[in-house]
């Protein structure tokens, strides 16, 4: 009698095991995959539930969730599969902040069952065209400061958008430095706006050397930092001019 009740837990053991193997928190089991595409300013994602015994999956609650590069998962409200098991969602980006390239990942779940699939975005960037040194030698007599000439230009500063698009009417708030703390560096306005484009030009400066104390050649860097006030973008740029002092 002691074999036969012992014979009948390990049978009921066994039979739970085999009800609970793979079951979702509602119940569910089977498997559940998600794919998804960048679609214009969309991702386009699908759900997919399998289920080793049913054929008609109608109604299944399928939960996503969006994640940009390292930060919290945004719930997204439920959804229910068709007859196949399927489900698709368009989820927007235009309201979610991307600079640069982010990796965005989607996630399905329902029940314990859950997959996942990461897109690569680029959203909003800012690149900068450094004003380039003069065409001509630069040289003074020791001891003499130099005054330099940067003419304003067309193209110093590309704004991108291909998730929003907004790229014309742009403040871009611009300050230059010098390697050597004694030059002046002065802008003729601290500040461009971008065109239609996307594109806004240098409005021109004129940067005064100090001479080195002993003829030889020096080499100033002009550091050129540039903030996108509609986004708070910043862009660092570099313009090498060489100095002779005789």
């Amino acid at each position: 009698m002691r074999l036969k009740y012992l014979l009948l837990a390990i049978l009921s053991l066994f039979t739970i095991g085999l009800c609970s193997c793979g079951n979702g928190g509602e119940g569910l089991n089977g498997e559940l995959t998600v794919t998804a595409t960048l679609n214009g300013s969309n991702i386009k994602a699908t759900a997919t539930y399998k289920n080793p015994t049913r054929t008609d999956l109608t109604g299944t609650p399928i939960t996503f969730y969006i994640q940009i590069g390292g930060g919290q998962r945004q719930k997204l409200p439920e959804v229910h599969t068709n007859n196949s098991g399927s489900v698709g969602v368009s989820i927007p980006l235009d309201n979610f902040n991307l600079n640069g390239t982010q990796t965005v990942t989607v996630f399905a779940e329902t029940g314990n069952l859950t997959d996942f699939w990461s897109v690569d975005v680029t959203g909003r960037s800012l690149a900068v065209t450094p004003p380039p040194a003069p065409s001509t030698a630069l040289s003074t007599v020791v001891g003499t400061p130099l005054p330099v000439s940067l003419p304003s230009f067309d193209g110093f500063v590309t704004v991108s958008d291909p998730i929003n698009g907004n790229i014309s009417g742009h403040v871009i708030n611009i300050t230059g430095v010098s390697s050597n703390s004694a030059d002046t560096v002065s802008l003729v306005t601290t500040s461009t706006v971008t065109d239609s484009s996307g594109k806004a030009p240098f409005p021109g400066a004129t940067i005064i050397l100090v001479s080195p104390t002993a003829a030889g050649i020096v080499n100033r860097v002009i550091t050129w930092t540039v903030t996108d006030t509609s986004t708070n973008l910043t862009k660092t740029s570099l313009t090498v001019l060489t100095l002779t002092a005789i």
